[in-house]
């Protein structure tokens, strides 16, 4: 016997071997292995704050998108960029910020677009899987 005075309690237990199970025969479980549409890099606070809001926004869209939380510089996000396997990365910084326009750059081809800031959820949005 355990020593100490009678508490009470109530307890839940779950098998998340089969909650996983069920998720995935149900095709609610998005596939990790594909990657990320887009993973945000972003160079100062304020360019970070925005960079919150619009990933926000992208994952209401349906849009895998992520961003380094951490504060790393910029190589650094896009090295986690790569190892997140995402398609496209979107670059804002202070100057993106001033003009309006941010960077959206296609990991696979190198190939480099600016797109006005008000006009990144509908150029993302073909994206959708």
């Amino acid at each position: 016997e355990i020593g100490g005075l009678a508490v009470p309690g109530v307890g839940f237990a779950a098998g998340l071997e089969r909650i996983v199970m069920v998720l995935e025969e149900e095709g609610l479980l998005k596939d990790t292995e594909k990657g990320l549409d887009l993973f945000l890099v972003s160079m100062g606070e304020e360019a970070k704050r925005q960079a919150f809001k619009l990933l926000y926004l992208l994952r209401r869209e349906g849009i895998s998108a992520d961003m380094d939380y951490t504060g790393r510089n910029v190589k650094a996000q896009m090295k986690l960029a790569n190892q997140r396997k995402a398609r496209r990365v979107l670059i804002l910084g202070e100057d993106e910020l001033s003009s309006g326009i941010v960077k959206i750059k296609d990991m696979e081809t190198g190939k480099q677009e600016d797109i006005p800031l008000g006009e990144v959820l509908s150029y993302c949005r073909r994206w959708k899987r």
